[in-house]
């Protein structure tokens, strides 16, 4: 399990959760439950040292600070990071 904070998209509210990639899924686990469907992801670039970004479908999105975390959690879901 990898720690994030969970945004709906339309509030300011943080909500802490867990992330998991299971079965073709990223589990979300905490304030939140939620399955979702690995197709319909956008994983967030590296900028720095700013924290990464796995974003939903409807505008909710996790946040990560640990980009050690993030790339573990990419991996797990079978995607490579690209230098480019």
């Amino acid at each position: 399990m990898t720690e994030a904070v969970y945004f709906d998209g339309l509030s300011s509210r943080a909500h802490a959760v867990s992330l998991s990639v299971d079965d073709g899924h990223l589990r979300i686990r905490g304030d939140i439950t939620r399955d979702e469907p690995l197709s319909g992801l956008r994983w967030g670039e590296r900028l720095g040292s700013a924290p990464r970004r796995v974003e939903l479908g409807d505008g909710a999105y996790c946040e990560l600070g640990d980009h050690a975390a993030f790339e573990r959690l990419q991996a797990e879901a079978g995607l490579t990071t690209s230098w480019v």
